[in-house]
Order: C-alpha cells, then structure tokens, then sequence
C-alpha cells in the first residue's frame, strides 16, 4: 500500500494577488523576470481574472484587458511611470510573456 505523498508544501493564501506573486516567485529559475516585471504581470493575471468571472469570450477578453484603462490602473497601482511601464511591457514581449497582445 502506498503512503500519501509527504513533500507537498502548502501555502495558505486566498486567490489574490498573493497567490498570483508566489506563482510567479515560485517559477522565477524558468522565467527569469525582475521584480517590477513580475509585479506588472501579476496585476495583468489577477485583472484578467476578475474579467474572466465576467468576461465568457476570450477575445473580448483579451482586448479589454489590453486595453488602456486597465494598462493605466496597473500602473497606478504598481507606481510605475508611464515611460517605466512601456519599457516594462516591452521586456515582457521579448520573453514571450505577452504574445500578439495577450498573455501566454
């Protein structure tokens, strides 16, 4: 008979944007992003999330979340400059982290 698994680590959180940051501080040695990278695509996961109880199409989706009231939300929300953010998402389109304009 076989024992339960023992190396499972729990980490007791709710589905905020806690949970989305230790996704991600968790998958760092795959994604290598920095700090500020993760924080902006943490906000990008946990909007779309929200969107998604609402939000049935994915295309619409993706184009609402794309678009430039949420883009300037996450901003303000991370205290990030507009210059800053744009630099930003264009570190996270050359590690694939946003393909043609949606998250992968």
């Amino acid at each position: 008979m076989k024992d339960k698994p023992n190396n499972i680590v729990r980490i007791p959180c709710s589905l905020d944007k806690d949970f989305f940051k230790y996704w991600f501080v968790f998958l760092r040695p795959f994604h290598n992003l920095t700090d500020r990278e993760i924080d902006v695509v943490v906000s990008f996961l946990k909007y779309r999330f929200d969107l998604s109880q609402k939000i049935s199409d994915k295309e619409i989706l993706n184009k609402v979340l794309m678009g430039e009231d949420i883009k300037r939300q996450i901003r303000e929300e991370n205290n990030i400059s507009l210059q800053h953010f744009q630099v930003i998402m264009g570190k996270l389109r050359k590690k694939n982290v946003i393909i043609d304009n949606k998250l992968n």
